[in-house]
């Protein structure tokens, strides 16, 4: 499933959690065994060997010679990547290299470094890496996870029948839009008794709420958000997106995970796994088994399953297997169901901080939709303002910070630094959207930015919250959907503001992906 879905910058942690993590790895167990001292021993001289073959070559600057084990975790300081990057950046240029382990990772900051590997290498980086979560939790399936042959046969088939059942066609999907968003909206309504002063799990809700309109997609069907079933399937999704942050140590320490008490949550992920996919994506395949015919599918799973079954009628050699489609099917879950949410949450706050902005919208919305006609995709030319508004949240908000890492199909040099294959690529895409010679005053929230002198959308190149080349998101068109149809029907219907008169953060936590830290809204219906 897309929760295999990676950021390995998570490796970087609290102060001291790293330094409980470097206790943990370098100090003798209390009670020493000759397996850990040889599985120690082992990481060790392995560690040495992998860096005595790349002592010849011209690998991007690093922080100084790395130690044996633990590589540059002693002198990366802070918990905060984008911080980090960005100081590197300044003092090593676009392009960098430090250890993590014996594990080589690269990063490439700048839209020019970032496109000339991902566009113009496209054949080279378009690889995932091979880690100890991605090998455990997808072992080989999926299309998140996968590269090569085996890739490109899962991306091709997915976006094929995305596109035949629809995913292009705007009333289609307006249609399944528009029906999570009113559902999400009857929920929202039972919080506008004040005297109450409710409080809602607002990421719980806009997840169950996004992920609906995939399950339709996947599916054929959407959930009722009470469904305990649903409901059950979404608190196991939601641990998951957790679990795989605490987990990363273990991409370049797995030893850890034989420590007592579950310290990076590895049982803990595979418990929530197993759980969501016995109660929500077993039991699914099993009903669309039982009914499978060969007329036009209308979702994801009933395609597979028939594709499958003709190749293997035709005895033509094929990676898709129900083990592949189990996985499918978690990618594309995970993928899109967490960012769209994550940026509406975004959306919300970054209204409860500029109100100016949010009435704005408002009166937009209002001149060109009305108070009772739910907004459109047709309008959405009539609300430059509010279009540009969402833009600048994605830029600013900027929900996946670091985007997926990539891995190499072979050795590679990249603006005369030498690549090897089995380096862990990151694409700083923060680095862009916070460009100070791109934007001028990137950290500066300002919707005008997108409008030209008469007021219509530019849409700009430095905008990558999609990533670019062969990786980037399959389900952009949709994505960008999803939060114009959710933020419009939202400010149309709600002023925004605060329980009390204490504004919550502009903060965000570095999980799977970047989101607020948890906050309340009240939402108040508009006369």
């Amino acid at each position: 499933m897309m929760g295999t879905l990676e950021i390995v910058s998570s490796w970087m942690l609290t102060s001291e959690t790293r330094s409980q993590l470097l206790q943990q790895v370098t100090s003798p167990f209390k009670e020493p065994s000759m397996a850990a001292a040889l599985l120690l021993v082992s990481a060790v001289v392995g560690s040495l060997l992998c860096w005595s073959t790349r002592s010849n070559r011209c690998l991007p600057p690093s922080p100084g010679r790395p130690l044996p084990f633990i590589g540059h975790l002693h002198v990366l300081r802070g918990s905060d990547p984008r911080e980090i990057f960005a100081g590197m950046r300044k003092k090593y240029g676009d392009i960098f290299s430090f250890y993590a382990g014996s594990r080589l990772i690269v990063v490439l900051n700048g839209y020019s470094a970032i496109h000339e590997a991902l566009v113009k290498k496209c054949d080279v980086f378009s690889a995932r890496p091979k880690t100890f979560i991605s090998q455990q939790m997808a072992q080989g399936h999926g299309i998140v996870n996968t590269s090569g042959e085996h890739w490109q046969e899962q991306r091709r088939f997915t976006e094929r029948t995305l596109r035949s059942i629809g995913i292009n066609c705007t009333s289609t999907m307006e249609a399944k839009v528009l029906e999570e968003v009113s559902a999400l909206m009857d929920k929202l309504d039972k919080t506008c008794d004040h005297t109450a002063d409710q409080t809602l799990n607002l990421l719980e809700l806009f997840l169950a709420s996004t992920s609906n309109v995939m399950m339709s997609i996947i599916y054929g069907h959407r959930f009722d958000l009470d469904d305990p079933t649903y409901c059950a399937a979404m608190t196991s999704l939601i641990n998951c997106f957790k679990n795989f942050s605490n987990m990363q140590p273990l991409n370049f320490f797995p030893i850890v995970r034989y420590l007592p008490g579950d310290p990076c949550g590895y049982r803990a992920c595979v418990d929530n796994m197993h759980t969501l996919e016995s109660t929500l994506v077993y039991p699914e395949l099993d009903k669309h088994q039982q009914v499978l015919h060969d007329a036009q599918p209308e979702d994801v799973v009933s395609a597979y399953m028939l594709e499958m079954e003709r190749k293997r009628g035709a005895g033509i050699p094929t990676s898709m297997d129900k083990d592949n489609l189990v996985k499918v099917a978690g990618d594309l879950l995970a993928g899109g169901a967490e960012p769209p949410s994550v940026t509406v949450l975004w959306f919300m706050l970054y209204m409860l901080h500029y109100p100016h902005i949010q009435e704005r919208c408002y009166q937009e919305i209002i001149e060109n939709i009305g108070k009772d006609q739910p907004p459109s995709m047709a309008k959405r030319l009539a609300l430059p303002y509010t279009e540009a508004t969402i833009l600048e949240v994605q830029r600013h908000a900027d929900v996946g910070p670091l985007g997926m890492p990539h891995g190499l199909s072979r050795d590679t040099e990249l603006r005369g630094y030498d690549i090897p294959s089995d380096a862990i690529v990151i694409t700083n895409l923060h680095s862009v959207h916070h460009d100070p010679e791109v934007w001028g005053d990137p950290e500066v929230f300002r919707p005008e930015r997108f409008l030209d002198a008469e007021g219509c959308v530019v849409k700009s190149k430095y905008l990558i919250p999609y990533s670019i080349g062969s990786r980037k998101c399959p389900g952009e068109g949709l994505t960008r959907m999803e939060l114009f149809l959710y933020a419009t029907s939202i400010l149309q219907r709600y002023h925004l503001s605060c329980h009390d008169s204490t504004l919550p953060p502009l903060q965000g936590s570095m999980t799977l992906v970047h989101t607020p830290l948890p906050f309340n809204v009240r939402f108040q219906r508009r006369q």
